[in-house]
C-alpha cells in the first residue's frame, strides 16, 4: 500500500512537471511568433529624399513613439495585430495622420510628407514649455529662422534679433562693447534669453553673451513679448528669446562663402563652416557650427 501511495506521488509529480514544462513552452512560443512581427514606416520627401529625424506615434493598446533614422525608417517589433493610427510630425512638413491596419508578420510603408509652404503647421514650445502647433499657442511667438540670418547676413545672434519686430540690440558703450536687447523698449535686464528653453545666461551673461553665439548653429528664435515671469522667471518682464540650436541629422560638412555689396562702396564677406556626425539611429550626435569670418573690404 505504501509502494501504491509513493508511485502516485511520483505520477503527480511528474505530471505536474510536464505540464509545467509545456506551459513554458508554450509561452516561450508565443513570444518568439509575437516578436516576429514586424512594422516598418519608411518616410520620403515629394523628391523621394529619406527625411531623418521625423518624429512617429503608434496608437492602439497603447500609444508608442519612435524617430527616423539617418535612412528615414522606423521600426516597430512585437506588434500584436489590428488596427492602429499612425502620426508623423517633422519640421517644415505638413502633419501626417491616418489609420492602419497590420494584418500580416511582416509589413513596410512608404509614406511621403508634403512641404509645409505657408508655415500653417509651425511647432512652437516657448508659449506653453511644450511642443504646440502654433495656431494654438495661447500667445503670440514670433519666429527668426536660418534663412532670415542667411539674408540679413547676419554672423552672430545679436545681428539677427534686430530683424524681428518689437526687437532692438543697441551698443551702450563704444569701449568695452556693452550691447543689451531691448524688448518693448525695455532695458536688457527685463529680457530673459534661454538655450533650448533653459535660462543658462544670466543677467550680465545676456549682455555680452549674444555676440558669442553663431547664426550657423541657430535652427530658430521664438520670441515672446510681455511678461511671462510665470514661466520663465523675474527676468522675463520685457519678454522672452528661446534660442534653439541645430539638431544634427545626418553626417555632414558645410563650407560656404557669402558676399554683399554695401551702397556700392564696399563688399561684405561671410565664410562660414558647419560638420555634423550622427549615430546611424539618431541617439547621439554631434553638431559643430560656429567657425564663421566675416570681412568688409573697400573697393
Amino acid at each position: 500500500m505504501l509502494a501504491s501511495s509513493n508511485f502516485l506521488d511520483l505520477l503527480k509529480h511528474t505530471l505536474s512537471l510536464r505540464s509545467l514544462v509545456l506551459s513554458f513552452v508554450l509561452l516561450l512560443t508565443t513570444l518568439l511568433a509575437r516578436g516576429q512581427n514586424s512594422l516598418l514606416i519608411e518616410v520620403v520627401d515629394f523628391e523621394g529624399q529619406a527625411i531623418p529625424g521625423v518624429v512617429g506615434w503608434l496608437s492602439g493598446d497603447q500609444e508608442m513613439q519612435s524617430i527616423t533614422n539617418a535612412l528615414g525608417q522606423i521600426e516597430w517589433n512585437g506588434l500584436p495585430l489590428g488596427h492602429y493610427r499612425l502620426q508623423l510630425q517633422a519640421m517644415g512638413y505638413l502633419q501626417y495622420s491616418d489609420s492602419l491596419h497590420f494584418s500580416s508578420a511582416s509589413q513596410q510603408h512608404r509614406i511621403q510628407l508634403q512641404n509645409d509652404r505657408l508655415q500653417l503647421e509651425q511647432v512652437v514650445v516657448t508659449a506653453t514649455r511644450s511642443s504646440v502647433p502654433l495656431y494654438n499657442a495661447p500667445i503670440v511667438v514670433s519666429q527668426l529662422g536660418q534663412k532670415t540670418f542667411d539674408l540679413t547676413q547676419s554672423v552672430s545672434l545679436a545681428e539677427g534679433l534686430q530683424f524681428s519686430p518689437g526687437l532692438r540690440v543697441e551698443n551702450n558703450c563704444q569701449n568695452c562693447g556693452f550691447t543689451q536687447l531691448r524688448i518693448n523698449g525695455l532695458d536688457g535686464a527685463y529680457s530673459q534669453i534661454l538655450i533650448n528653453s533653459r535660462p543658462v545666461f544670466s543677467a550680465l551673461a545676456a549682455v555680452y553673451g549674444l555676440e558669442m553665439i553663431p547664426s550657423n548653429m541657430i535652427e530658430r528664435v521664438e520670441v515672446v513679448k510681455g511678461g511671462g515671469s510665470a514661466l520663465y522667471g523675474g527676468n522675463a518682464i520685457g519678454g522672452t528669446v528661446n534660442i534653439l540650436t541645430r539638431d544634427p541629422l545626418e553626417n555632414s560638412a558645410q563650407i560656404g562663402l557669402d558676399q554683399a555689396i554695401i551702397k556700392g562702396n564696399a563688399r561684405e564677406q561671410r565664410l562660414y563652416i558647419n560638420a555634423s556626425l550622427v549615430d546611424p539611429s539618431l541617439q547621439k550626435g554631434i553638431h559643430q557650427g560656429g567657425i564663421e569670418v566675416q570681412a568688409l573690404h573697400p573697393w
